[in-house]
């Protein structure tokens, strides 16, 4: 499902019905901010939620267990939970243009991780974290 340039700025709920889904597309819209019930969508491979208003996600993103792309690139995130770590199928991740300052150490429990894009964020340094990750084979593009 794909929904793009649409000027939605609340995630739509109907789509918490459609628990099949594998793709979500919900580009370039104004969505301000992800409900819990993201958690239902368990089916889920693909997400992407670039180009929107994001400015934190809810602890239930770790919940989209199936989940191999997630791009979360120009948004207006500050932080990222901790339950991004549960998400162990996780092989692209996408945060570039964000205003983030930290990744949260569970980031270190996606094995199944090959490519993080981190640039364009506030970071001071690069936390040791992505830097450990990076050491085992990661691409980690700054």
């Amino acid at each position: 499902l794909s929904i793009f340039n649409c000027g939605i700025k609340t995630f739509p709920h109907g789509i918490f019905r459609l628990k099949f889904l594998k793709f979500l597309a919900l580009r370039r819209n104004s969505i301000e901010h992800l409900p819990k019930e993201m958690g239902f969508l368990s089916n889920l491979e693909y997400l992407d939620l670039r180009l929107n208003d994001l400015e934190t996600l809810p602890h239930a993103i770790g919940l989209l267990f199936k989940v191999k792309n997630l791009n979360l690139s120009s948004n207006n995130l500050m932080t990222i939970p901790d339950s991004i770590g549960d998400m162990l199928m996780l092989k692209n991740l996408n945060l570039s243009n964000n205003k983030l300052k930290n990744i949260p150490k569970t980031i270190e429990n996606l094995y199944s991780l090959k490519s993080l894009n981190i640039k364009a964020n506030h970071w001071i340094t690069i936390p040791e974290n992505v830097k450990k990750l990076e050491s085992e084979g990661l691409e980690l593009i700054l």
